[in-house]
């Protein structure tokens, strides 16, 4: 709530509002278009009241058959074939990733606050999946696309 020109510090407490409340959990997601800065706003934006989660680096490391195949199959580096592995997934296996990363990585977490960052969620598909699992377990969302 500070910067050089503006101190805003000064709000009474009452002004702010925790984080935590009716909701069991908040998550802040955070997506968009590959190399478009969403790892360089999550570092701005981060602090110490979050648990940082690449859903992207979920998926590559999923446990999940038909990703695991493809991934070991690909034989392009990764890096360069991202996109491909994402709707590879949403396409054969939205449902079963989608449990595997809500439970283990939302709620397995000890945390009360997540932040996901990944271009995953440019999918429609996957983004409405998980937004209607965060929905159903009463976690709180807020979204942040980046765009240029």
């Amino acid at each position: 709530m500070n910067s050089k020109k503006f101190n805003m510090s000064h709000l009474p407490s009452e002004d702010k509002r925790p984080l935590e409340g009716e909701y069991k959990k908040t998550v802040l997601l955070l997506y968009g278009l590959s190399n478009i800065g969403k790892s360089t706003l999550a570092d701005l934006l981060l602090n110490d009241n979050f648990n940082y989660i690449s859903i992207d680096r979920a998926c590559i490391e999923a446990s999940i058959e038909p990703i695991k195949s493809f991934v070991e199959e690909g034989g392009v580096p990764l890096r360069y074939g991202l996109g491909r592995l994402f709707k590879f997934m949403n396409d054969v296996c939205v449902n079963e990733f989608m449990d595997y990363f809500f439970t283990k990585y939302l709620v397995e977490n000890e945390n009360l606050n997540i932040f996901i960052e990944g271009f995953v969620f440019m999918l429609e598909r996957s983004r409405n999946i998980f937004m209607q699992k965060c929905i159903n377990a009463g976690y709180r969302v807020w979204t942040i696309r980046r765009e240029l």
